[in-house]
């Protein structure tokens, strides 16, 4: 989080403080009664939905950091949408700064067809969908998806997507692009999309440093392998071929994951909100380890 923020380190009082600041902000009742109105609307459109909610959270004096999750907006932005509005009020989210992105569009349009339905475009809104993560979200999918978010009106966003998931079957996915392990597999973009779910993600894993035992590490990673194949294979229907992990290259020289023979194949390319700072997040090293000889086959398979 403190990336996004990147800190000023040389000022003149010897502290650092971030280079992006929330400009404090106020409202009428009316105002916000508008801005209330936009964040739960269901067609108005994703780029005034969001920068409503942008603002109501800076009425709130939500941090910026809070905004950035809760939202899924980079800071550049949010911060430049406060300022707007502290110039310009509702005016402000009359109309986009940018055009849609095509998925925007389309997501928009899906929403539209849920808002106001018709016999005559049954067919078509039951026939159109919106791809995102290799899964193609279908009209009833969507609706389902708006009717659990309305039957628990309290529920975090971590929550209902773990809802979600479990309601349409969707599982623990590895990373979606990674130059590195899709040219050391060699597979192309479909047979990716396709076969994604047979490689197990290892996001976490820790032994706490008080913790003493020779080889442990290792030793843990081994057995994780020896089990993963039939345990995932069990829970989820899947059978995996292949395990990822990552090692920030800046703390840890992931010594447990040679030990256990991982494969390293490069680095991550690093990636940030932070528009000015696409690239300066720390790499990570990218360790893979084959659950079968023939995992490459059975990835590249049409």
């Amino acid at each position: 989080m403190r990336l996004w923020l990147e800190q000023k380190k040389n000022n003149p009082e010897g502290k650092s403080c971030s280079i992006l600041r929330l400009p404090c902000i106020h409202c009428s009742s009316e105002q916000k009664k508008e801005l209330e109105r936009m964040a739960k609307s269901r067609t108005l459109g994703i780029w005034r939905m969001k920068r409503a909610k942008v603002i109501l959270g800076a009425l709130e004096g939500k941090t910026l950091e809070r905004l950035v999750l809760d939202v899924r907006v980079p800071p550049e932005t949010i911060v430049k949408c406060v300022e707007a509005f502290s110039k310009q009020g509702t005016e402000s989210l009359r109309n986009p700064t940018r055009k849609p992105t095509q998925r925007e569009t389309r997501v928009e349009k899906m929403l539209g067809m849920l808002e106001t339905p018709s016999k005559q475009k049954g067919r078509e809104w039951r026939y159109f969908t919106v791809r995102c993560i290799g899964i193609d979200f279908t009209g009833p999918m969507i609706k389902r998806i708006r009717a659990l978010s309305v039957a628990h009106p309290g529920v975090t966003r971590v929550g209902l997507s773990q809802t979600v998931c479990r309601e349409f079957g969707f599982h623990s996915p590895a990373a979606w692009r990674l130059a590195g392990r899709d040219a050391f597999i060699g597979w192309d973009d479909q047979q990716r999309e396709k076969h994604l779910n047979q490689i197990i993600g290892n996001s976490r894993f820790l032994i706490l440093p008080w913790i003493k035992c020779p080889n442990l590490a290792s030793m843990i990673l081994g057995r994780m392998a020896g089990r993963a194949t039939s345990d995932w294979k069990t829970t989820y229907g899947i059978e995996p071929v292949l395990l990822e992990t990552f090692v920030q290259q800046d703390r840890f020289s992931g010594t447990c994951y040679r030990a256990a023979n991982w494969i390293d194949v490069g680095s991550t390319g690093g990636y940030s909100y932070f528009s000015n700072q696409k690239k300066n997040i720390p790499p990570k090293t990218i360790f893979l380890y084959p659950l079968c000889k023939n995992f490459r086959e059975v990835l590249c398979r049409p």
